[in-house]
């Protein structure tokens, strides 16, 4: 038997999606069943490839953090066809997405098929990856429902790590759509949808990536949801109302599908059971779209001169709201021509209504519009080719570039994700680094290190040269703060970021990055309790700030130094030092500070470190007032992330000195705090103190 090749295999694709793409989208489902025949892999790419190519898979259907990485695993992870997993003998690959392959396999204990998603070994390594798959699998398997994928073991080797689940045999929601669907088999469907929803929301679980893909219906009519990936662990009873809402930025950003992401997932607010609700709402209403509707739309473009709907493509990937400048410079057409046809477009053909006049940064007057529906943005997005696409959103990236000019950090997220998709990923991830920046500058953790890490996905498409090693150790050091906002100081996942870039600064040399890179591996060593190496590094801190006299330096060196004392009990020395410290901060010179190192500001966290040596020297008084100070100062910069900081340190003093009233306020203060800007460290700390003062009033 002939060896058929990936050149060969290419060919045979490229031939059948050209063919499928010539015909109508309602005949596309019947003719790949007929052309693939028992070939599901190969069926399955070609529909990817389609999704593609009608723009349902571009940047409205791909996962907000993971469209690049996948494509990162798809490249470089190898096939595994035909090789063996302990007991599992793999067949062909079925699937792929952000978090892995998933490939049709062979149980040889108990003689059964099953599907294996297997995460690929360009992320085994990274902590964060292999959390968020290992709670793919814990998610899942803590459901037991007939329309739920079941998950039958978690495994690893020393190369792969996997999980092991019930194989589904049937299609996607997504491959449904486009083919006739009577009113009962509808019902029958989103039925099972619904109750699998409800019994995860009753587990406490937000799956957060309803989709058609993440539904799989088989031949029997059976319904199964899947990819449990992006899950969030929630109490069984909901978040707490002060979990309903998060910090906000312009630089916001969720994970999702942003085609099917609510308001508020969108926003990247924090998410609930009604998230999920929203979106399979998109999903019903996307599947049951009637006819005439869809036809109506294309009708009306249809009746479009060609150059309006250039125009408007243009428009829609601004997005559903854009401007009349920025299209014109993005056309190369004139302003005032621009405003003339889109007044028609308003007036004559209903496609699109203005909202006002405004003036851009650069003091050019620009009118303000928006599309009627975002249906008709849809599809006039929907509609350019890939090569288009690219064109446009760089087009769009540079025109707001002039019109923002040095203010264009205001638009950092937005300048990204059009870059990302012009496919220029150097400037993709030098505007995700300034728009994570920005989100850390207003304690948007979250967001702040998710738009890292997918700068450093960006990244990963660049050569290898000393500018990209540079670019991805400014990204590390901006990852390693956030993640210590969220997940915590001493969290695998801030090693990993740090220990990248100590390695980075090693490789390229010289830089004045590796002392901020030092310091975080600091505060890392003393949150895991390893004080030895938390002083060994505090002191060569303070060895490298000294004999240069740099403020900020020596700032943050005996910030480390005096935590460390403090924490080994040696009070007097650590006070000397915290008193050294507060002498040289200044609010306007060092807030800045915090986004490079831990997050919080420094001045906050100094007053924090003087108030716990004060209490044991036999200073209560003096400790309290010193913790007033730090939350009054923490409101003045208007920082919440070190008000949070200061108000859980306050409360742990008041908890010293026995006064169970102010430990309760100032801990259920932190909570609210840390809850609304999901500040986890300060949530959980708080907390403890908060159930000690309710303990001690036996409640």
């Amino acid at each position: 038997m002939s060896r058929v090749t990936s050149s060969d295999r290419f060919a045979h694709v490229e031939q059948l999606y050209h063919a499928a793409l010539a015909r109508d989208e309602r005949e596309r489902a019947a003719f790949l069943r007929d052309a693939c025949g028992a070939d599901e892999s190969l069926r399955r790419e070609l529909e990817s490839l389609l999704a593609y190519a009608d723009g349902s898979a571009g940047f409205l259907e791909a996962p907000a953090i993971d469209g690049i990485a996948a494509a990162i695993f798809q490249s470089d992870t190898p096939a595994l066809a035909g090789q063996r997993l302990g007991s599992y003998e793999i067949g062909p690959l079925i699937g792929a997405g952000g978090m892995g392959d998933v490939y049709r396999a062979r149980d040889t204990k108990l003689g059964r098929d099953v599907a294996i998603k297997i995460l690929p070994e360009a992320f085994t390594a990274d902590p964060d990856r292999r959390a968020r798959f290992e709670r793919e699998a814990r998610a899942a398997s803590a459901l037991n429902h007939p329309n739920i994928v079941t998950i039958h073991e978690i495994g690893e080797t020393d190369r792969h790590r996997f999980i092991v689940m019930e194989l589904v045999e049937g299609r996607t929601l997504r491959a449904i759509i486009p083919e006739p669907f009577d009113l009962d088999s509808f019902v029958q469907v989103t039925s099972q949808i619904v109750k699998a929803l409800a019994i995860a929301h009753a587990a406490g679980i937000i799956h957060r990536d309803i989709k058609p893909e993440n539904v799989m219906v088989r031949g029997d009519g059976y319904v199964k949801l899947l990819d449990f990936g992006l899950a969030r662990l929630v109490s069984a009873a909901g978040a707490p109302a002060s979990d309903e809402t998060m910090a906000r930025t312009a630089s916001g950003l969720a994970v999702g599908t942003a085609r099917y992401m609510s308001p508020e997932q969108a926003r990247g607010d924090a998410t609930t059971a009604a998230t999920d609700i929203f979106s399979l709402g998109i999903v019903f209403y996307e599947r049951d779209l009637p006819e005439s509707v869809r036809s109506m739309i294309q009708k009306k473009i249809a009746q479009l001169s060609e150059a309006d709907v250039r125009l408007l493509t243009a428009a829609s990937v601004q997005g559903f709201e854009f401007d009349s400048g920025v299209v014109a410079k993005a056309v190369a057409i004139d302003a005032a021509a621009i405003e003339e046809r889109l007044d028609v477009l308003e007036r004559v053909h209903s496609f699109i209504r203005f909202v006002n006049e405004q003036e851009l940064p650069d003091r050019t007057l620009t009118l303000r519009f928006r599309f009627v529906h975002v249906l008709y943005q849809n599809a006039l997005y929907a509609s350019l080719r890939p090569t288009r696409r690219a064109s446009l959103s760089a087009a769009v990236a540079e025109a707001l570039i002039g019109f923002y000019g040095a203010q264009r950090s205001a638009i950092a997220s937005e300048l990204a994700v059009l870059f990302e998709a012009a496919r220029d990923f150097e400037h993709a991830a030098e505007h995700f680094l300034a728009a994570a920046q920005q989100a850390a500058s207003v304690s948007a953790n979250k967001e702040a290190a998710a738009l890292a890490r997918r700068g450093l996905n960006a990244l990963a498409f660049l050569p290898e040269t000393r500018e990209r090693r540079e670019q991805e150790l400014r990204l590390q050091t901006s990852l390693g703060p956030a993640l210590m906002g969220t997940v915590g100081f001493a969290a695998p996942e801030v090693e990993a970021a740090y220990n990248r870039a100590r390695e980075l600064c090693r490789q390229i040399g010289e830089t004045p990055q590796l002392f901020p890179v030092m310091w975080g591996l600091w505060q890392y060593w003393l949150a895991r309790g390893n004080y030895q190496t938390a002083l060994d590094l505090a002191k060569q801190l303070l060895a490298t700030a000294e004999p240069i006299q740099d403020d900020a330096l020596l700032l943050m060196a005996e910030h480390a130094f005096g935590n460390t004392l403090w924490l080994i009990g040696d009070f007097e020395s650590a006070r000397a030092s915290a008193e050294r410290h507060n002498a040289l901060y200044v609010p306007e010179r060092h807030h800045s500070l915090a986004s490079r190192y831990g997050g919080y500001d420094t001045g906050v966290a100094g007053l924090c470190g003087l108030t716990m040596n004060l209490w044991p020297l036999g200073y209560p008084e003096q400790a309290a007032q010193t913790g007033r100070d730090a939350i009054a100062l923490a409101r003045e910069i208007e920082h919440q992330y070190s008000l949070a900081f200061a108000l859980t340190f306050n409360a742990m003093v008041h908890q010293y000195r026995g006064d169970v009233e102010r430990t309760r306020q100032d801990a259920e203060h932190a909570i609210t705090l840390a809850a609304e800007h999901d500040l986890g460290p300060w949530l959980a700390w708080a907390t403890v103190l908060h159930g000690w003062a309710l303990a001690m009033r036996g409640q």
